[in-house]
């Protein structure tokens, strides 16, 4: 039996950007991310990325809009009229998005491209330093402080990069 939201999708998150051609260059060429569509109006821009699916060559994957039909979209948004200086949570704690995650089969050669490609790196994977880049952005205590211990195990792992407008990028391994 069908539940009513059997076939629903996580579709998209849409972040403002401050800088489309930088944020383009970060998300497309840096990360690999493919243009998937665009809107252009009077003051605003809207760029949508994303990876290749695996089965975009399918027999009946071709829809009328493929950007609405698939999952993992990302929605670059610039407009003239937005806040330049209020663009993430990592540098206003307590506002909006918190992080976009990406995972990877090998973490070291990605944090290489970034480091290769003038990407400000936060924390390295396997170190615990720059943990308090994610506790100031997630809200919580300071990992020193004794609390959330297993969060911080699991988040040693992990490494943070910050995308061209300051939002927290985390690089997780698969």
């Amino acid at each position: 039996m069908s539940t009513p939201t059997a076939d629903y999708k996580f579709n998209q998150i849409g972040i403002r950007v401050s800088d489309l051609q930088r944020s383009l260059h970060f998300y497309q060429d840096v990360l690999g991310m493919k243009e998937l569509g665009h809107m252009e109006f009077d003051t605003i821009k809207i760029w949508f990325v994303g990876y290749p699916e695996k089965d975009a060559g399918a027999e009946g994957s071709a829809t009328k809009n493929p950007v609405l039909a698939r999952e993992g979209v990302l929605e670059l948004i610039w407009s003239e009229n937005s806040l330049k200086n209020i663009t993430n949570a990592n540098d206003h704690p307590g506002f909006g998005l918190i992080k976009l995650c990406f995972t990877v089969p090998d973490i070291s050669a990605c944090m290489k491209r970034m480091e290769d490609n003038g990407v400000k790196i936060l924390k390295q994977p396997g170190s615990p330093h720059g943990l308090d880049v994610a506790a100031r952005a997630i809200g919580t205590e300071m990992p020193d402080q004794g609390k959330n211990q297993g969060l911080w195990t699991a988040v040693t792992r992990v490494g943070f990069v910050e995308d061209p407008d300051g939002y927290l990028v985390e690089i997780v391994q698969y």
